[in-house]
C-alpha cells in the first residue's frame, strides 16, 4: 500500500485505511507513504506492525516501526531508469544493425545488377542423365 499523493487527508486515509484492514483481518499492516519535512523536503516512510491482542481478541496494543526508505525508494528509481536506458540503447543497437544489413544488401544487389548485363552467360552444355531408380 503506497502512495505519492502528499495531501494530509489522503495520507491518514492511507494509513488508517491499512490499520484498519490490518485489524479486522489480522493481515500485515505495512504502509508506505511520503510526508514532507520541515526543510520542506519529501521523504518515504515505511510503517510496518502488529497488534497484540488479548484474551477476549481485542487488540490492546500496536507494536512496530517507522522507518526512512527514502534512500531505497531513490535506488530503486535509479534502477528503473538505468534498465530503461539500457532497453533504449539496445533497442537503438538493433535498429542500426538492421539499417546496415539492408545497405549491404542493396550494395550487393545494385553491384551484381550492375556486373551481370555486362557479362555474357553461357548456359553449359546440357547432356541428359537418366537415373533409375530401384
Amino acid at each position: 500500500m503506497g502512495s505519492t499523493d502528499t495531501g494530509r487527508g489522503f495520507l491518514l486515509d492511507n494509513v488508517f485505511t491499512g490499520l484498519q484492514a490490518y485489524l479486522q483481518h489480522k493481515s500485515v499492516y505495512d504502509v508506505e507513504y511520503r510526508v514532507r519535512t520541515r526543510s520542506p523536503e519529501f521523504r518515504w516512510i515505511q510503517s510496518r506492525g502488529q497488534a497484540l491482542w488479548n484474551d477476549s481478541g481485542q487488540p490492546y496494543c500496536m507494536v512496530g516501526w517507522i522507518m526512512d526508505i527514502t534512500d531505497r525508494k531513490r535506488a530503486n528509481e535509479a534502477l528503473r531508469e538505468s534498465r530503461e536506458e539500457l532497453r533504449r540503447r539496445s533497442a537503438n543497437i538493433q535498429h542500426v544493425r538492421e539499417e546496415k544489413r539492408n545497405r549491404i544488401a542493396r550494395e550487393l544487389h545494385d553491384d551484381l545488377g550492375q556486373q551481370l548485363p555486362h557479362r555474357r552467360w553461357k548456359p553449359p552444355k546440357s547432356k541428359t542423365i537418366f537415373w533409375t531408380l530401384r
